[in-house]
């Protein structure tokens, strides 16, 4: 009889110590899988943020690149100003596309008259949807009167001058800017829709880059998607 309890109680310690045991590899385990969720988990994001610093320099380079093409082929300068911004949409790739959309600009001028600096003209679009801004410092800049935040970017209409007054068409299709810059005083007719979306525009007019001048501008990366 006493040998028996003695056997009873051996097993029931032996029953006791492997569920001990177990337990305690069940916590390891879900500890070690905890560990590896999370090592996962900051390996994702710091892939993620790596491949937006990417994007985001890469950007900055192609815009750098499409300025400096401007001179010599003007085509592959606006393409490449839209595959910036299809790659990352930087405040570099949104000033190279208005810098050379308003080198488009430049065959409307007409003799105007002169004015001082700081914001001497603002104008509604006739649908009430745009406010533009003639500016002192030579730049013409829209703005969502509802939100009071900026449309597009702002473009430099006058270089070493300033712009003193603009006007929209009856229809809002067309903006003019009067400047007295030191060439001779001019008034300069925009296209309101390139400077409200400059992307879309360069887009309409010269497409994106060739796979040939991708990989000469950006070798090694992959070609985006680009005016789609």
């Amino acid at each position: 009889m006493q040998a028996s309890d003695r056997a009873r109680r051996r097993a029931t310690r032996w029953r006791d110590a492997a569920a001990a045991a177990l337990a305690v590899l069940t916590l390891a385990a879900a500890a070690t899988a905890g560990i590896a969720f999370n090592i996962a988990g900051i390996s994702a994001r710091n892939a993620a943020a790596a491949n937006q610093q990417h994007a985001v320099a890469l950007s900055r380079q192609l815009a750098a690149q499409s300025l400096a093409a401007d001179a010599t082929d003007p085509v592959t300068a606006r393409q490449l100003a839209v595959a910036a911004w299809s790659v990352s949409p930087t405040s570099q790739a949104g000033s190279a596309m208005t810098a050379l959309l308003a080198g488009q600009q430049q065959d409307g001028m007409l003799p105007a008259a002169t004015a001082s600096d700081h914001v001497k003209g603002i104008a509604f679009s006739p649908d009430g949807r745009l406010l533009a801004t003639a500016d002192g410092d030579g730049t013409l800049r829209l703005w969502n009167p509802a939100t009071k935040r900026p449309v597009g970017f702002p473009v430099t209409a006058d270089v070493g001058g300033s712009v003193i007054a603009v006007a929209f068409s009856a229809d809002g299709k067309l903006l003019a800017t009067s400047d007295d810059n030191t060439g001779g005083d001019t008034v300069r007719i925009w296209d309101t829709s390139a400077l409200v979306d400059p992307y879309a525009a360069l887009c309409a007019a010269v497409g994106a880059p060739s796979p040939g001048q991708w990989k000469q501008y950006a070798p090694g990366e992959p070609f985006p998607k680009v005016c789609a």
